[in-house]
């Protein structure tokens, strides 16, 4: 039997911004403003069935609605976290959600988007009036 940690948030995440930045964790949600739970190391989030966290060796029986990190910290240099086509997780190329902690994780993303804004949600706007605006 495998114990994950689901909810648990040390001294070192700040709780102001949106998600979980330490490296490791994220917060697992189907979109951006849904409530979410916490998903420690070496854990994957199944999604269709709800959302919940399972070992990254068991996987979830949907392998196409998954989420594997929420910040560029929980990837390896040069990638970003993206919801694309098929679930969330760390990838190199341009997704429709980029997720996010503070506005540095909203910057030089991809070429042709400009330099984007964290929004409370977790998700970068890279929309040209969105500016660096958030507080984070």
């Amino acid at each position: 039997m495998t114990l994950l940690l689901v909810g648990a948030c040390a001294p070192d995440d700040d709780v102001r911004t949106p998600g979980d930045e330490r490296a490791g964790y994220f917060v697992c949600r189907s979109e951006p403003a849904a409530p979410g739970i916490v998903c420690g190391p070496d854990a994957v989030c199944c999604l269709t069935d709800g959302p919940r966290c399972v070992s990254a060796a068991q996987g979830c029986e949907d392998v196409y609605n998954v989420m594997s990190c929420d910040g560029p910290e929980d990837c390896r240099g040069g990638e970003h976290c993206e919801t694309l086509t098929h679930g969330t997780s760390c990838t190199s190329s341009e997704g429709s959600i980029t997720w996010c902690h503070t506005d540095a994780d909203c910057v030089d993303i991809v070429p042709w988007l400009p330099d984007g804004a964290c929004q409370p949600s977790g998700a970068c706007d890279f929309s040209a009036t969105s500016g660096a605006a958030s507080s984070f």
